[in-house]
């Protein structure tokens, strides 16, 4: 996804230290995505006992941050280092389309955790009666339809570019004309941005509420006071927390990329472009380990992996000491 207005400086850096050091980078936020969707997509698939709601739809971010990881991810990294495009112009389009509807998928898949988990904690008796799997699933294909037609329809039909664009040899990339950027990020990003924050806020706001009531039922006691508020910072730090990384990843690129870069006279150096796009990525990177830290089942799950097979090291151990 690239703007109009971008200088003709080099792909990347003329020092070639920095660039190993950049490669190495790169390839391990790669990598650390990958491991990351990967163990969270196979734990939430094997155990039965995650196949609720929420985890049906954390899956599905994985299943989206996997794409831009193991897809996305990589040939960006060739590109940008050999500053060549060498698989061709049809897989171009297929990678770039990839890259937006993966990106977009991830974001909308945002949106319905945090719908969903403001229904549950609104409307506990309709979530319970009425929120079903055969819902969330349709939820799931509705994401992946509006980020298909959203990224396919567009570049398919060259309607997100200037008219008599032709794409130069041996590159891959958009030149975004001013209307489609606008309404990309308003559609993706800024959408996506407010409900997001606005569900949120009123999901801690509705915590606090019912925390109360709790407590004034109760009539508990300083301790419970206490633990209540404890509870009440905890849902604090995770909803800034995921909100925050949501931001900080993704607002620089809708703002800089595909806002600021197409006012005249501004001209966006290709490395910043580059910088703030992986900025973008890094989230489909952060995103697993904040479902698995602040996803209590999730969580537990794995730490009682990590306890057996400790457990069965412990026992491996102490049989050879006694064949010794």
């Amino acid at each position: 996804m690239t703007p109009s207005n971008l200088s003709s400086d080099s792909m990347h850096s003329n020092e070639p230290t920095i660039d190993i050091y950049l490669a190495v980078l790169l390839s391990c936020i790669s990598c650390v995505s990958i491991a990351g969707n990967a163990l969270l997509i196979i734990v939430v698939v094997v155990n039965k006992h995650l196949h609720n709601h929420q985890n049906i739809l954390v899956l599905n971010l994985s299943v989206a941050d996997m794409i831009v990881s193991a897809i996305v991810m990589p040939f960006s990294i060739d590109y940008y280092f050999s500053g060549i495009w060498k698989w061709g112009s049809t897989f171009c389009e297929v990678w770039l389309m990839t890259d937006f509807a993966s990106c977009t998928a991830s974001m909308f898949t945002l949106c319905t955790i945090a719908g969903v988990r403001f229904v549950s904690i609104k409307w506990p008796f309709y979530y319970s009666s009425k929120m079903s799997k055969r819902l969330i699933c349709t939820l799931i294909v509705c994401i992946w339809l509006m980020s298909s037609c959203w990224a396919g329809i567009p570049v398919g039909l060259e309607l997100d570019r200037p008219r008599n664009y032709t794409r130069p040899e041996d590159t891959c990339y958009l030149i975004y004309n001013i209307i489609y950027s606008i309404l990309s990020s308003l559609f993706t990003f800024y959408f996506s941005l407010i409900i997001i924050c606005t569900l949120y806020y009123k999901l801690y706001n509705e915590a606090k509420i019912q925390s109360k009531k709790i407590n004034a039922i109760n009539a508990v006691t300083s301790s419970g006071l206490h633990q209540a508020r404890r509870r009440e910072n905890k849902a604090a730090i995770t909803i800034g927390i995921i909100v925050g990384c949501f931001v900080l990843c993704w607002l620089p690129y809708f703002t800089v990329n595909n806002l600021i870069a197409h006012l005249p006279g501004v001209y966006i150096n290709l490395n910043v472009f580059l910088g703030l796009t992986w900025l973008g990525y890094l989230n489909s990177a952060i995103n697993p380990y904040l479902y698995i830290v602040f996803t209590n089942n999730i969580k537990t799950t794995l730490l009682n992996y990590f306890k057996l097979g400790e457990n069965r090291s412990s026992q491996v151990v102490e049989l050879r000491n006694l064949n010794a």
